[in-house]
């Protein structure tokens, strides 16, 4: 199941190690067009990095915890939410009263790529394997998926024969299919 579950994932986010130089770097390229984030702060601000002051200050969640590794960080918004028109409207809290403001150009990109960063694949790490199989196992029913998973006594492969047969079938069906041989 293990070996199953690591292939057929979409995406195993790495995240971002808080306090590293890339999440510093990360958070002055987002400070730099006025995106902030209340709990995260950059460890040093030098002088030529200060913030975008024509840039709207928008204060709003831009990290959460990732789930499978402790001490990193991912986007709140997975990159799937970039793929559109490029505009993506926040919900900010102003005196106790909600605004919706759209992110300008800049706003957007970096946010874009920070979720980018952030969701880079970690399939092949192997503590985010290990610790999502950890996770797997801490509820019931998907504990039993995984014993009888592990269990099947047997498993499909095609052998070059079975590819044979398969494409000399097709072609009878379609003779416009081209041959594989």
């Amino acid at each position: 199941m293990e070996e199953f579950l690591s292939n057929k994932l979409a995406c195993l986010p790495m995240g971002i190690e808080r306090n590293s130089p890339e999440y510093n770097e990360m958070l002055l390229e987002l400070h730099k067009v006025g995106l902030y984030d209340l709990k995260e702060k950059v460890a040093e601000l030098y002088e030529d990095n200060r913030d975008n002051r024509n840039a709207l200050k928008i204060e709003m969640p831009l990290f959460k915890e990732h789930p499978l590794r402790e001490g990193f960080l991912i986007c709140v918004l997975p990159p799937k939410y970039f793929i559109d028109n490029g505009s993506i409207i926040v919900t900010v809290n102003v005196d106790s009263k909600e605004f919706d403001i759209p992110l300008n150009e800049e706003q957007y990109l970096a946010y874009k790529h920070l979720s980018e960063i952030t969701y880079k694949d970690g399939r092949n790490v192997e503590s985010l394997t290990s610790n999502l199989i950890k996770e797997w196992n801490n509820y019931e029913t998907l504990n039993k998926v995984m014993v009888w998973w592990n269990q099947l006594p047997i498993f499909f492969a095609i052998t070059p024969i079975g590819v044979a047969i398969a494409n000399a079938y097709i072609r009878t069906k379609y003779p416009a299919i081209p041959s594989m041989y």
